[in-house]
């Protein structure tokens, strides 16, 4: 099966701080199915398999089943969701803020699922990083699936430049 990742609705950049919840809600759940997609293609045979380092990326499936089943992505969408709008301002989740962000990250996927490489991967995983940690700093369970994608990246076969 190809790789094959839908791009993010991007928020107007006039969205409120209220409403950019949905939205911020909706990328956290956004990149648990990204990492699920990396999951199977990522193993022998997939289409990003040449990617990754075997002996690491083979810990993604199970890791990410055990997020999944142990509602933490379901909780943590869900805190996200409430957010007070203050934190939303704070975190510069709203507005052109969110929208730059946002696109930001669609960019980069844009750019990977034309060109596969080890080296758009991890711009599209910075990318997702910079948005994910101000969404998920505080919220119950941020941690885990921020780590989920830290470690994806730390598995990608990359020489030193």
């Amino acid at each position: 099966m190809p790789f094959s990742v839908v791009m993010i609705a991007e928020p107007d950049a006039d969205v409120s701080a209220a409403d950019a919840r949905a939205y911020l809600a909706d990328f956290v759940e956004w990149v648990v199915e990204f990492l699920g997609e990396v999951a199977d293609e990522s193993g022998y045979g997939g289409e990003l398999a040449a990617l990754f380092v075997t002996d690491q990326i083979a810990y993604l499936p199970a890791a990410l089943t055990a997020l999944i089943e142990d509602g933490i992505l379901v909780r943590a969408a869900s805190a996200v969701r409430e957010m007070p709008v203050q934190a939303v301002v704070d975190h510069g989740l709203y507005g052109v803020q969110a929208k730059w962000k946002f696109s930001n990250v669609n960019h980069w996927l844009g750019n990977f699922i034309q060109t596969p490489g080890a080296k758009l991967f991890k711009r599209l995983l910075d990318s997702i990083d910079a948005l994910l940690e101000s969404i998920l700093d505080g919220v119950p369970g941020g941690g885990a699936i921020i780590e989920l994608k830290e470690l994806t990246g730390n598995s990608l076969d990359i020489e030193d430049e």
